[in-house]
Parts: structure tokens; C-alpha cells; sequence
């Protein structure tokens, strides 16, 4: 034991200096206990606890969740089934056998023809003839209810207002209308 107090210097322990030395230990240990500064040396060393890898991996699960919840938003938010392929613009040239969507602006009529097995979406403000050909075809018209047309159908504006028609989908099998 006298070994021990000899190698302190003179001999002498001096208690005061180990209570002052003790006392600003606990100092700086109270005020490291804020999450920002809080020491995770148990297994990382002087690693701070914010960047303890734990941590990271908590954030990079958060982001992948998001990130999912943002995509499976985003497929809701289109109006065509996600395996439906785009119906193909064809010149109609007189032909009957393609489903027809007739507009008029001004006073001058625009013809629109549509062939194949699919959906898109579109944007005819002014719709008042629409026929289906040989196909099944179903509309969608905001504020109106979904029109189906069977092979052969055909749908004519008798009111004064025309159709607003925002999607279009063809079958050469059925439609669930």
C-alpha cells in the first residue's frame, strides 16, 4: 500500500485533489446525458448515440416504408388496371368495325377511332356519338355513370350538353361494367 501512495509523488495522498478530480468527472458525466452527446462506448467506442449504426438502420427502414407507401399510392392513382395495355389511334376510314368517338368544337366535328384489346386515358370535352365496333367498349365520364357498349352499341348525346369523357377501354371478350 505504500508502494501505491509513494507513486503519487511525494508520499503523501492528497484527498482533496482526488475529491476535486472525482467531482469534475461527474460534471462532465451529468452534462453528456442529452441524446445528441450521449456516449455509446459499450460497444462502439466515442461513437455518439445519433450515429450509432442502430440508428441508421432504423432510418433506412423508415425511408424504405415510405417509399413504399408512396409507389403503392401512386399506381392507385391512375385510372387504367396496371396490366392493360394502350388502345392503338387508327384512321377510321370508314370502317365500322372500330369503336368511334365523335367530338364537336365550334361547330366542326372531330372523328376518333380506336382498335385492340386495352385502356387509355383521354381528354374529349365534347363528346355526342360514341359506337363500339366490334368490340366491348367502356367510358368513363366524370359526374356521369360509367357507359358500356356491347359489340355493335352505340350511345348519342340526346340532351343538350355533350360528354365529358376522361378513359377509354376496349375488349374483344367482355367488360366488367
Amino acid at each position: 500500500m505504500m508502494r501505491a501512495l509513494k507513486a503519487h509523488g511525494n508520499g503523501d495522498f492528497d484527498h482533496r485533489k482526488s475529491k476535486m478530480l472525482y467531482a469534475e468527472r461527474q460534471r462532465s458525466m451529468k452534462s453528456n446525458t442529452g441524446m445528441q452527446s450521449r456516449q455509446c462506448s459499450r460497444h462502439f467506442g466515442s461513437m455518439t448515440h445519433a450515429r450509432h449504426p442502430r440508428h441508421a438502420t432504423f432510418r433506412a427502414a423508415v425511408v424504405a416504408v415510405v417509399i413504399a407507401l408512396l409507389c403503392a399510392l401512386s399506381s392507385l392513382a391512375t385510372d387504367a388496371p396496371a396490366n392493360a395495355l394502350p388502345i392503338n389511334k387508327t384512321p377510321c376510314d370508314g370502317r365500322n368495325d372500330l369503336a368511334h368517338v365523335v367530338m364537336h368544337f365550334w361547330g366542326q366535328a372531330e372523328e376518333h377511332c380506336y382498335a385492340n384489346d386495352g385502356a387509355m386515358n383521354v381528354d374529349f370535352p365534347d363528346v355526342t356519338y360514341i359506337s363500339s365496333g366490334n368490340n366491348y367498349l367502356k367510358v368513363d365520364a366524370p359526374g356521369q355513370q360509367d357507359l358500356c357498349l356491347s359489340p355493335w352499341g352505340s350511345w348519342t348525346n340526346g340532351s343538350a350538353r355533350p360528354l365529358q369523357v376522361k378513359y377509354l377501354e376496349l375488349s374483344r371478350t367482355s367488360l366488367p361494367c
